[in-house]
C-alpha cells in the first residue's frame, strides 16, 4: 500500500550541517520513500537543538501536517 508521509530533517546547529546534512537526510528520505512507492507529501527541517520541540518550529509544523497522513518519516532518531 502507499503511504501518505511527512518527512522531518534536523541538525542541532550549524558546525552539524556539514556531518549530516540537511540535504543528505532529506535526499535519503526522498530516496527510501520512491524506492518502497510511498508518496512524501510534505517535508519539514530545522536547525535547533534536539533538547526542546518546542524551539523547533518546522517540527511543530511536521506534526500538525502528518495527522492528514499515514505517518512521519525522519533520517534518524537522536
Amino acid at each position: 500500500d502507499v503511504m501518505q508521509l511527512v518527512g522531518y530533517g534536523r541538525v542541532s546547529g550549524d558546525s552539524q550541517k556539514e556531518n549530516t546534512s540537511l540535504a543528505s537526510q532529506k535526499d535519503a528520505i526522498v530516496r527510501y520513500c520512491e524506492q518502497f512507492g510511498h508518496s512524501l507529501i510534505a517535508y519539514y527541517e530545522d536547525v535547533e537543538s534536539g533538547a526542546t520541540i518546542e524551539k523547533r518550529e518546522q517540527f511543530q509544523w511536521a506534526l500538525k501536517t502528518v495527522v492528514a497522513a499515514d505517518g512521519l518519516i525522519v533520517y534518524r532518531l537522536d
